[in-house]
């Protein structure tokens, strides 16, 4: 099968933004890990910022690999975990992430509360 859904990676200084769009099967959850992962190995710690639309959503088998992978986000240097909710299919995920990541996470619609979650971490790093 193909990727279905779109996605982006960008990085500011300490800060890895991941930018989701519509519907994600395997195969694409599959390469986006790949490349977080290629991308946050050159960072010894990191902040992570997931931003979805009202569009973002997945497979059952994607979620639940992207639930496995979040779970060992510690052990790639990240310290902290934001994850931007728009819609109910990713606040069903926040909900299972909130008992599984290993680092301090939040989850809110509002893009300004979680820069301010991510602020302290962002000075931590300097």
């Amino acid at each position: 099968m193909r990727e279905h859904g779109e996605y982006a990676i960008v990085i500011e200084g300490n800060v890895v933004h991941c930018y989701f769009d519509g519907g994600i099967n395997i195969e694409t959850t599959i390469s986006f890990f790949d490349q977080l992962e290629q991308t946050v190995s050159a960072l010894d710690r990191w902040i992570w910022f997931v931003h979805t639309t009202r569009d973002s959503a997945g497979t059952p088998d994607s979620g639940d690999y992207a639930l496995n992978f979040i779970a060992k986000l510690h052990n790639l240097g990240c310290i902290a975990y934001a994850l931007q909710v728009n819609n109910i299919v990713v606040n069903y995920y926040a909900q299972k992430i909130t008992n599984l990541v290993p680092v301090p996470f939040l989850a809110s619609k509002s893009e300004t509360e979680l820069n301010t979650f991510i602020e302290p971490f962002v000075d931590l790093l300097g």
